[in-house]
């Protein structure tokens, strides 16, 4: 069996490992919320409207590839603000 102290510390360990799960969960869906899915849908116009519109193809896909990639750090920059030292030291963890 295990002594009083040993016994919370494992507790604890056992708490803190089930918490940065939650957070790490929670950042994954974080990453992708309404303001992101509307950007990309954003993206997904303008690239059709340019097509439309016979612009080159050069331009069309170098729109797309950086409105993707703004997407991408938009949804990155959210996982990582709900990931940092201050949420997780406002979540003791």
């Amino acid at each position: 069996m295990l002594e009083g102290a040993e016994a919370k510390g494992l507790a604890r360990t056992e708490t803190e490992l089930i918490a940065s799960r939650r957070v790490r969960y929670r950042a994954r869906s974080a990453r992708w919320d309404l303001d992101v899915a509307v950007f990309f849908f954003a993206v997904l116009t303008t690239v059709l409207i340019l097509l439309f519109e016979d612009v080159r193809v050069e331009f069309v896909a170098s729109a797309g590839v950086v409105g993707l990639s703004l997407g991408w750090l938009m949804g990155w920059s959210k996982a990582n603000n709900f990931t940092g030292p201050s949420t997780l030291k406002r979540w003791q963890i």
